[in-house]
């Protein structure tokens, strides 16, 4: 469980959206799809959506592949990862353990969102106007 729980961290797992797409994945391993075919199997705002996709591929959580000019995503094929997630899904089966991966989950995104407040801050400090999300 203890190494399972490491991929709640900012830059990985760091929002409830990212945890239910990577939920839907571990339920489908098999599943590839651009952003609207994955949301109809999880529906949700497609901004909200989009930006999890991203942030998880940019993980290394997700593949990301272009096909026909479009981003289609898939389950990492590494096997660690894989693994991990597996255990995740596993994990959140069991309403105990649930309560305590969403509590992490929180406390991911409340420290990714305090970093990119203090990049956001060092940046205007240096003189520059670009925000960092």
């Amino acid at each position: 469980m203890e190494t399972t729980m490491t991929l709640i961290a900012p830059g990985l797992i760091d929002s409830v959206m990212k945890l239910r797409v990577l939920l839907v994945f571990c339920r489908y391993p098999q599943l590839r799809g651009s952003a609207p075919q994955i949301r109809q199997r999880l529906p949700c705002d497609p901004w909200m959506l989009q930006e999890a996709l991203d942030g998880l591929a940019e993980a290394s959580l997700l593949e990301r592949k272009r096909s026909g000019g479009v981003w289609e995503y898939a389950l990492s094929p590494r096997s660690q990862v894989r693994t991990k997630l597996r255990e995740l899904a596993q994990l959140f089966d069991d309403p105990q353990q649930r309560e305590e991966i969403y509590l992490q989950v929180r406390e991911a995104e409340q420290e990714r969102r305090f970093r990119d407040f203090l990049a956001n801050e060092r940046q205007k400090q240096v003189g520059g106007d670009t925000l960092v999300f």
